[in-house]
């Protein structure tokens, strides 16, 4: 039976995340923010994972980051 999935998608405008940077930004403690803990987006990866999804970064159309889930629909 094929899976079905949920994608939800999130964007932005601000600075967005450098090339070089969208893969570290999921570790866990990895954080470049003054005062971050680096743990909001290893959290959220781990959540979704375990639930048989994936999110990714990617450069949002305006500029920005852009945020892709995708999370298993429960029939």
């Amino acid at each position: 039976k094929l899976k079905k999935f949920v994608n939800i998608i999130i964007e932005d405008s601000g600075k967005g995340v450098p090339e070089n940077k969208q893969k570290k930004i999921f570790d866990n403690f990895y954080t470049d923010k003054p005062g971050g803990t680096g743990i909001g987006l290893s959290h959220s990866k781990k959540l979704i994972e375990d639930v048989g999804g994936s999110i990714s970064v990617a450069k949002s159309r305006f500029n920005g980051a852009m945020f892709i889930m995708s999370i298993p629909k429960n029939d």
